[in-house]
């Protein structure tokens, strides 16, 4: 047990490692909705905001290039504590060869935010290949324990982890403050489709079918950004795939209007939006699962007294983010 929480401990102080920490922190059986899928989601997903609109509760669950093998395992782990959320799984991460991101740092973004438990083995020994390295991944003490005796290396933020429970104050929400300017774009129209990488296409049938056997309840869903021709008509590959398999699927860049997306201040590049473009997301993504998933509106509820403390934080910081956004924004058009 020691070994563990020490463990716990000297793994890196990533947004990722506050995240995940933040989900395991939830009382069981509150979570309304978790969203699975790469960097796009956590500056995406304003789970404070959709619940101050809507009182119902988003978490995000994601991590950086997140490889496409590890989604039924997050799905699996958030089930231990919330048997009956709709699991929001951003396609994306099927658009690429999934051996790209099994790469070691995308792998322990990952598991090295888990809880230690047989789903994490699990999910260390399909990702890893080679089982002579996978101990590394088991004990990831090992990697991380030059922290204790690094000068300053454990501090009290670190201790707060010891059990991997900690209140993330934002809900997983990732502040950025850079934005960048493009042309508008229009891909909803298009409807021919174009394959995905075999691999991809396997691993998405894959957690379908895994999904399919544990019953879990699965919105599939594609998450704005600057969408070409072609990604679009993978996307519309991708849309069929599950559709034909009895799953919903929503691309949200067929609604830029509808978000009433600014391409000149809502992104910060061409695959992540900024806080403004995630108020105009978060916003329709919490109508749309109020009206298609009639999702409770909780607030007043006192055992959810936790999420207006997080809006009233997240609210300031945002105000704080939009300025330094509008700066860079500035500094953008003067070039």
């Amino acid at each position: 047990m020691l070994l563990v929480g020490i463990s716990y401990i000297v793994r890196p102080q990533t947004d990722m490692k506050e995240r995940f920490a933040g989900f395991y922190s939830e009382d069981k059986n509150t979570i309304d909705a978790v969203v699975i899928g790469p960097s796009s989601v956590s500056p995406l997903v304003a789970a404070p905001y959709i619940w101050n609109e809507y009182g119902i509760t988003v978490y995000p669950l994601s991590t950086n290039a997140q490889p496409v093998a590890s989604a039924k395992y997050i799905i699996e782990e958030a089930m231990k504590t919330q048997p009956d959320t709709l699991f929001i799984v951003d396609v994306t991460m099927f658009m690429v060869e999934p051996e790209t991101l099994l790469t070691e740092a995308r792998i322990r973004n990952v598991v090295d935010n888990m809880k230690y438990s047989f789903t994490r083995i699990r999910a260390i020994n399909e990702m890893v290949e080679d089982s002579s390295q996978r101990i590394d991944y088991y004990f990831d003490i090992s990697k991380y324990h030059s922290v204790i005796l690094d000068e300053g290396g454990i501090t009290a933020e670190n201790l707060k982890y010891f059990n991997f429970e900690t209140s993330s104050v934002y809900k997983g929400y990732l502040f950025v403050e850079a934005v960048d300017i493009f042309d508008p774009v229009e891909v909803s129209g298009i409807v021919e489709e174009s394959t995905i990488p075999q691999g991809a296409e396997e691993e998405l049938i894959n957690l379908i079918e895994y999904c399919d056997a544990n019953n879990a309840n699965v919105l599939f869903m594609v998450c704005p950004y600057i969408a070409t021709e072609q990604n679009k008509k993978e996307h519309n590959y991708i849309k069929r795939i599950v559709e034909e398999k009895g799953y919903d699927f929503i691309d949200f860049n067929n609604l830029y209007d509808q978000m009433h997306i600014d391409f000149g201040k809502d992104f910060y590049n061409a695959n992540h939006m900024n806080v403004y473009g995630a108020e105009k997301f978060s916003l329709y993504l919490g109508q749309y699962l109020t009206e298609d998933y009639l999702l409770e509106d909780k607030r007043g509820d006192e055992k959810y007294s936790s999420w207006d403390t997080s809006y009233e934080a997240w609210s300031a910081q945002a105000e704080i983010t939009k300025e330094k956004t509008d700066e860079n924004l500035e500094k953008i058009t003067k070039r």
